[in-house]
């Protein structure tokens, strides 16, 4: 916490987590039942500092990362990746100001955060379409954003040995007052608007693959555009879960290049990944009153089957409750392979993730 806290406190944690063993810190993990270092990787010098990490000036925050920084030392086969706070979205400004600032220091950047929230004017169950088109249509300027910050980068970093992370992103809707009562604070409803919004992140990560080096969603449990809700005995699966679980048909895969006919913001999104075997695409559909007819030509691989999985509901504020835990869920959906081409039917508001057989 640059914020508020001190070189001190960071160094110590960092002994405490990855010294081997024979410190004081080391010693006392140990006593907590953890003998082993936890060999912690990733550390990030301050969050969100021009904001509520400090209200400080790009040139206060260089200054401060400088006296940190150099306290996250490596021990033994832990090299520590240290992350800087970067932008609030796309604000070039911070960015130049701040690589300009640290100077030659800028070798002690091994990352690059910047975060991007996706605001909405409604309440996650009561989106309308004006709202609904608003909130999805950030994800145009999220891409652009990718691609400035990563120039900006290169300025002062050529050889690219500081990497871009987007470390906050998602949607971002009115909270409910009822709700943060009985569950907690920025607990958010998850519905078939936020699977949607949530593929059309992942299909830009994808497509940016080369100027990303790490993405994370916020977050996880309950808060913001979370993939699972609990609260006492109840856990349930988001549709937000879903659209994750569609998208590891990429894992392990290497980007390639989709091109398609509509680069609107609420045009078709799409992304794709192969591997020896296999081509995988997304395919999302972010219109709510027309569906589409895709035809995808598969150059350069020959293609001798598919299946397919599609996530839809034809209410987009539809969600899954502790009551009704399986009412957005994925289902098996056909999709044909001809002479090179793939033919899909993406209904409004749908999600299909095709698995292409190749030779």
């Amino acid at each position: 916490n640059v914020g508020s806290g001190t070189p001190q406190e960071l160094r110590n944690w960092v002994e405490y987590c990855n010294y081997p063993a024979g410190s004081a810190l080391a010693e006392e993990r140990a006593a907590n039942g953890a003998r082993e270092p936890f060999r912690v990787k990733y550390w990030g010098v301050g969050n969100e500092n021009w904001g509520c990490g400090g209200d400080m000036t790009p040139e206060e925050y260089a200054a401060h990362y400088r006296r940190f920084a150099g306290y996250v030392r490596a021990f033994e086969d832990t090299r520590p990746f240290r992350i800087a706070c970067g932008p609030n979205e796309n604000d070039t400004e911070w960015s130049r100001r701040l690589l300009a600032a640290l100077g030659e220091r800028r070798r002690m950047v091994e990352g690059f955060s910047m975060h991007f929230y996706s605001w909405g004017k409604s309440q996650a169950t009561k989106y309308t379409v004006e709202t609904m088109r608003e909130q999805l249509s950030s994800f145009a300027r999220m891409e652009q954003a990718i691609r400035q910050q990563r120039a900006i980068l290169d300025g002062f970093d050529p050889e690219r040995k500081i990497g871009l992370i987007l470390d906050e992103w998602g949607v971002w809707d009115r909270m409910d007052p009822e709700e943060e009562k009985r569950y907690g604070r920025l607990w958010q409803q998850i519905t078939m608007r936020g699977a949607v919004a949530a593929v059309l992140g992942l299909n830009v990560f994808h497509r940016q693959a080369d100027k990303l080096i790490m993405c994370n969603i916020a977050q996880t449990v309950n808060v913001l555009h979370s993939m699972l809700l609990a609260h006492e005995q109840h856990c349930i699966r988001t549709p937000a879960y879903y659209a994750f679980e569609l998208a590891k048909a990429h894992r392990g895969k290497t980007a390639v290049a989709v091109e398609a006919e509509d680069a609107s913001p609420l045009g078709l999104s799409c992304s794709a990944s192969r591997s020896d075997k296999e081509l995988a695409l997304t395919l999302v559909n972010p219109r709510h009153d027309a569906g589409l007819s895709i035809e995808a030509v598969l150059s350069g691989v020959a293609a001798t089957g598919a299946t397919a999985r599609m996530l839809h509901h034809d209410d987009f504020n539809a969600c899954n409750t502790f009551d009704s835990p399986d009412r957005v869920v994925p289902r098996v959906y056909e999709a044909r392979v001809e002479r090179g081409r793939l033919a899909v039917e993406l209904p409004p508001m749908a999600i299909v993730t095709v698995v292409v057989r190749t030779s």
